[in-house]
């Protein structure tokens, strides 16, 4: 059984209403959505995916996965700075809502944003008959002009410690 953990500094929320996000994770062995928010206003979405293998239709960085999944009403709007070596989007929804998401992958070691990479490494666990766990970590916060998304996101990053160690300590349901 795996949770999302207490972050210091963060406390748990509930969702409000507004238009929904959640990322898609086809395939995932494991999916945990959370909302996140400290005492300076920051909010921050936090979604996790665990597979236990990568194969057909159980990839993390296939097709139509991750922040913005087809059908949603969500699209994506222009790419977005990094943080912390995430891959960032711009997203955004009718209203006009826009959110700020940020991607990493996780797999035997590795930490990282790039789609590619994620494929090679997958590749390699097939050829040598392996089957290693994969991650994927996307926060989330919407932008508006009074409160930016990246300041919030960069806030979340930093009171999680290293990226690698609290997404491999959510992987093993510690």
């Amino acid at each position: 059984r795996i949770d999302l953990p207490a972050v210091p500094g963060w406390h748990r929320v509930a969702a409000p209403g507004g238009w929904p996000w959640q990322p898609r994770h086809g395939g995932a062995d494991h999916r945990l959505l959370g909302r996140y928010a400290d005492d300076a206003g920051h909010v921050v979405d936090v979604s996790f995916a665990l597979y236990a293998a990568q194969g057909d239709g159980r990839e993390a960085g296939g097709f139509g996965e991750g922040a913005v999944p087809p059908g949603s009403g969500w699209a994506w709007e222009k790419p977005a700075p990094s943080i912390a070596g995430g891959k960032g989007d711009m997203i955004q929804a009718p209203g006009p809502v826009h959110r700020l998401a940020i991607t990493w992958y996780r797999t035997d070691g590795w930490l990282g944003s790039s789609n590619m990479a994620l494929k090679l490494w997958n590749i390699a666990d097939r050829l040598l008959l392996r089957a290693q766990p994969t991650a994927t970590l996307i926060l989330s916060s919407e932008d508006n002009a009074g409160a930016p998304a990246a300041p919030a996101l960069a806030a979340f990053v930093a009171a999680t410690g290293p990226l690698d160690r609290w997404i491999d300590t959510v992987s093993r349901g510690q």
